[in-house]
Parts: C-alpha cells; structure tokens; sequence
C-alpha cells in the first residue's frame, strides 16, 4: 500500500454512511495507518505523525458515535 493511500483510505471512513460497512472501511483505514507507521524505509515527519494521531482519533469518534 502506498504511503499516502492511508489518507485515502482513511477519507472513505470519515464518508462511509453506510452504517453496515462503516465497521469495515474504519478497520481499512487502521490497518493502512498501521502499515504506514511500521514502514522502515521512511521515518515519518512530525506533520505525518500529528495527521495519524488526529486520524485515530477520528475513528474512534465515529465508532464510539455509531455505537451511541
């Protein structure tokens, strides 16, 4: 997975609607954030760093929402 698509991947989650398949694309976008950080070739940039962790804490809002 390229090192951008986690962005993409993520993008998808945050406009799922479908409440059925939300589960499944916000564990796409876990995923494809986790390939990411544990790449070896690249280290990530401050600004990467800060985009996961907002990125995490923007799935967990929209699981803990669904669940609400």
């Amino acid at each position: 997975m390229p090192a951008q698509n986690w962005r993409e991947v993520y993008e998808l989650a945050l406009l799922e609607l479908d409440t059925s398949k939300l589960p499944g694309r916000v564990e796409a976008a876990l995923r494809a954030i986790q390939q990411r950080s544990l790449q070896k070739k690249q280290t990530l940039s401050r600004k990467e760093r800060e985009e996961i962790g907002d990125a995490l804490r923007a799935l967990v809002e929209v699981m803990r929402r669904r669940v609400a």
